[in-house]
């Protein structure tokens, strides 16, 4: 879910960002939560575990997109919906994934 939510986010840049001062700066946010959800998605989806480090980040990543589609000025109003959507997205996600992880991490390890 977190690397659709990125994916969304990526697409919406061209779409919806303008040439100005604002755009830009609502671009450098939503590049580093782009980042940061591709990487939790990818470690999420290719690694056993719980992974609460991860899911803790790109909760927090997710809560701030949330906090600035309501607080930060942006050229477009689709695109403050799309921050607030992806934002509470990534919280989910990051919810599910801390109650429902795997218990794979607890296993003893054969250091055979």
């Amino acid at each position: 879910m977190l690397l659709l939510t990125a994916a969304v986010l990526l697409v919406s840049q061209w779409e919806l960002v303008g040439h100005t001062a604002t755009g830009r700066r609502s671009s450098y946010r939503d590049t580093v939560a782009i980042i940061v959800f591709g990487l939790s998605g990818v470690r999420l989806a290719f690694t056993p575990g719980r992974h609460r480090i991860t899911s803790a980040v790109a909760g927090l990543t997710g809560g701030g997109l949330v906090i600035a589609s309501v607080l930060a000025a942006h050229d477009h109003v689709a695109l403050a919906a799309v921050e607030a959507a992806t934002g509470t997205t990534a919280i989910f996600s990051a919810l599910v994934v801390l109650a429902t992880g795997s218990s794979s991490s607890s296993a003893p390890r054969n250091r055979g």
